[in-house]
């Protein structure tokens, strides 16, 4: 829960980390081959997003919808909570 990356490996079939553990191989794909979207702005690391702030986590590893670009070897897209999630947290 607390780290993103480590979620990805162990939830998504064909999903490893590299030896630094700073990158991700979608199903023996070469490194930069792959991208991270946060909502919408396409990230080369995901070192900046604190964990807390994940509302939901979509993890592509083919079949890639059109609007990611020419990525070939996955994508990562991160959808972050809202004002509005965070009060609807703090009121319950």
């Amino acid at each position: 829960r607390k780290d993103p990356v480590k979620l990805m490996t162990s939830m998504t079939p064909g999903v490893t980390r590299s030896a630094n553990g700073e990158e991700l191989y979608f199903r023996g794909s070469r490194s930069g081959s792959m991208s991270y979207f946060v909502d919408g702005v396409r990230m080369t690391t995901l070192t900046g997003v604190p964990p807390d702030a994940i509302n939901s986590m979509t993890v592509y590893t083919g079949g890639l919808p059109a609007r990611y670009g020419d990525v070939t070897g996955g994508v990562v897209a991160i959808e972050t909570k809202s004002y509005f999630d965070l009060y609807q947290q703090q009121n319950r």
